[in-house]
């Protein structure tokens, strides 16, 4: 008799470069394929990663033209399917009548051009889970998952929800009707369970997943150091440090400049700091001017998104994350296993990764003097720099592996296929 395998469907806008995004690359792809079948749908586009998604063997569904999306089968190479869902076109007055009741013109068009698809590649392929990613999946995905019979809800929140501040329609929607029906929410730190916990989901439905790494992928060789060394053109000796975060302004980048600034003379001679990330709404320009501005142009350059991370983080003597918001940063994560110590913001969940003084050195968020103070410590003091570093890259194996993160999926969606809540194995996953 054949065994049945739990259709999961995880929705997600876009495959770019980011912290939930590699989450997905990292982990779907290594699920048990003889209990699930685990496919893709990224309803903006296949971005960056998607596709070595399909090349790691996910079905991968994006849209290919008006009311059409396309069904990218690894197994069949070059070759793929389109399928046409119903497309819902709301008239002028209506976007009016939407606007009066306060919903930006980006909600109604999320709601009329990407819930009827997702509803019926759900209802047409009888998919038994719907894991949304972020909050336009969140949006989109329940919505469309919600009125199918049989079809079971779940979401993971990365993040602080200091987004519903910008989109209160957000708020109200995922608190009075999607929480309701998820039937498990993940999150991955201590402070994103307790806002989901005031916004009225459940304890039991609340599973902490700790965020995995693949460890050998980051593990720095001298002979790998060297060569990462010579692809950014980086002399024998030059103190570079790293920045690893899309340029979202809660990222602190700006707060990192002016840290940069009032700490130039503190810092070895020829010094850099490398930022990888992709622009987002314009940053980039500011960001730009503001190094300028301050006579850092020789020192900080901004690289756009990178698919190579492994070898950036090999090339750098420190690691800087001088974010305002987060919960638990992948990018942390990647610079632990990298074996470098880290100068970062008390926010989320990154006290729980770095231990201030032995893995590296945390500052409140929005305070670049601090910041800059820190940051002009380790990069005087190499040796410190290397303990915290062999400190993190162990933490990072014992604590943070992808074998322990996929596990943890496979036990969320076996728990949400069976319709049961959190189980006291499970509950020895949070942190």
């Amino acid at each position: 008799m054949t065994k049945r395998r739990v259709r999961v469907l995880v929705v997600v806008g876009t495959l770019d470069v980011g912290g939930a995004e590699m989450d997905i690359l990292r982990n779907m792809p290594r699920i048990d394929r003889e209990r699930f079948d685990v496919r893709v749908f990224a309803f903006l586009g296949p971005g960056q990663l998607g596709a070595r998604l399909v090349a790691e063997g996910i079905e991968l569904i994006v849209p290919a033209s008006a009311g059409k999306h396309e069904i990218q089968k690894p197994r069949e190479g070059s070759r793929r399917r389109s399928f046409t869902g119903f497309r819902l076109h709301l008239p002028g007055w209506a976007h009016a009548v939407l606007h009066r009741c306060f919903i930006a013109a980006d909600y109604a068009r999320l709601l009329s051009r990407f819930v009827p698809p997702i509803a019926w590649y759900v209802l047409t392929r009888r998919i038994r889970i719907v894991h949304c990613f972020l909050p336009h999946a969140y949006i989109a995905g329940g919505l469309a998952s919600v009125p199918v019979p049989g079809c079971r809800l779940m979401m993971s929140r990365l993040s602080s929800n200091f987004y519903m501040d910008k989109w209160p329609i957000y708020r109200t929607v995922e608190t009075r009707v999607l929480h309701r029906f998820a039937r498990l929410v993940l999150c991955n730190a201590e402070p994103v369970r307790r806002e989901l916990i005031a916004e009225g989901v459940p304890a039991d439905r609340i599973l902490t997943l700790r965020n995995g790494i693949d460890i050998a992928g980051f593990t720095v060789t001298p002979e790998r150091r060297a060569a990462a060394r010579r692809s950014i053109q980086a002399p024998d000796g030059q103190f570079t440090m790293t920045v690893v975060a899309n340029l979202f302004a809660y990222k602190g980048h700006d707060d990192l400049i002016d840290a940069l600034a009032a700490v130039r003379s503190c810092l070895p001679q020829g010094w850099r700091v490398l930022c990888a990330g992709r622009d987002e709404d314009n940053r980039r320009a500011l960001l730009e001017a503001q190094v300028t501005r301050l006579g850092l142009a020789g020192n900080v350059s901004f690289l756009g998104p990178l698919d190579d991370i492994p070898s950036l983080l090999a090339a750098s003597d420190l690691h800087l994350h001088p974010s305002r918001e987060d919960a638990l940063p992948n990018s942390i994560l990647e610079a632990m296993a990298s074996g470098l110590a880290i100068v970062g913001t008390t926010v989320g969940g990154v006290p729980d990764l770095i231990e201030h003084g032995r893995g590296g050195l945390l500052v409140p968020p929005g305070e670049p003097g601090a910041l800059g103070a820190a940051i002009a410590r380790l990069a005087g003091d190499p040796a410190a720099r290397r303990r915290m570093g062999a400190i993190n890259a162990e933490k990072v194996e014992q604590e943070y592996s992808i074998a322990r993160s996929v596990a943890a999926y496979e036990a969320a969606y076996t728990l949400v296929d069976r319709g049961l809540t959190i189980a006291p194995a499970i509950r020895k996953q949070r942190a």
